[in-house]
């Protein structure tokens, strides 16, 4: 919507987008599985092949025939004003707020993992916090500020600011549905001292890693969208009727940013 008073130009807008994601997602080693040769044996990986001395096997999970599906809703509304403060002098003034409710499984079939306790939390009917694992973030403004100057007829000054943010959704391998007891991978490794697998058993002897000890996904409860901050100041001289010259200074700054980390990588050494 646009309103136009005096020496003000004001907008005012928002958007409301609703997702239904259904996805099916085995894990890394695939739903078909793998057989690996990694040279553990004879030192050669395609030697490893030939001789059929196989390092490690690994099966995905799931049930291709029921996928899990997450539900989320974006919201963005807006207010904003072009003012002409002089003949010389724009200002633009805006305000946007976002909010990107949590990501919640149709069913509830999603878990989380408290780091600090080691406690599995399922999903249940109740706030959207309860179902989908981690709180609500409501405080998703995002200022805008811009000016243009004209000095005289040749120079130019033009200068911003804004603020942006945007919640990440990662990949499908990091979502919460793929925890236990609804999802699990199956993975076995063969040394010197075991022995070496062999393409002509298959899948047999796989562990399955159907218990809360082996890869497990954990969502910070306190996460939130990521804040962009950007700027930038030009300055622009009329050389001629046809040429200009510009110089300018641009300047970002990022904060918040999803990030998957290993929750208990080991020491080394």
């Amino acid at each position: 919507y646009t309103w136009l008073k005096g020496r003000h130009t004001f907008k005012f807008g928002g958007q409301w987008l609703h997702y239904d994601q259904r996805r099916f997602y085995a894990g890394n080693n695939g739903l078909l599985g793998f057989i690996a040769y990694n040279g553990a044996f004879t030192g050669y990986p395609f030697a490893d092949f030939l001789l059929d001395l196989s390092s490690g096997k690994g099966r995905g999970g799931g049930d291709p025939t029921k996928p899990w599906t997450h539900l989320q809703n974006r919201t963005g509304i807006f207010a904003q004003d072009d003012f002409k403060a002089t003949e010389r002098l724009t200002l633009n003034l805006g305000l946007r707020w976002a909010y990107t409710s949590p990501l919640v499984e149709k069913d509830n079939r999603q878990t989380n993992f408290d780091l600090a306790t080691g406690q599995q939390i399922f999903a249940k009917d109740g706030s959207i916090e309860d179902r989908a694992l981690y709180k609500p973030y409501y405080k998703g403004f995002e200022p805008r500020f811009g000016f243009a100057y004209r000095r005289g007829d040749r120079w130019v000054f033009r200068g911003g600011y804004g603020i942006s943010q945007y919640m990440e959704g990662t990949g499908a391998n990091l979502r919460l549905p793929l925890n236990p007891p609804y999802f699990f991978e199956s993975n076995v490794s063969y040394d010197r001292t075991s022995g070496a697998g062999s393409l002509a058993t298959g899948f047999a002897g796989l562990v399955p890693l159907d218990k809360p000890s082996g890869q497990v996904r954990a969502f910070d409860p306190n996460i939130r969208p990521q804040f962009t901050q950007q700027w930038n100041v030009f300055a622009e001289y009329l050389l001629t009727s046809a040429m200009s010259a510009n110089i300018g200074y641009v300047g970002h700054n990022a904060s918040h940013l999803v990030t998957p980390v290993e929750g208990n990588e080991p020491l080394p050494g």
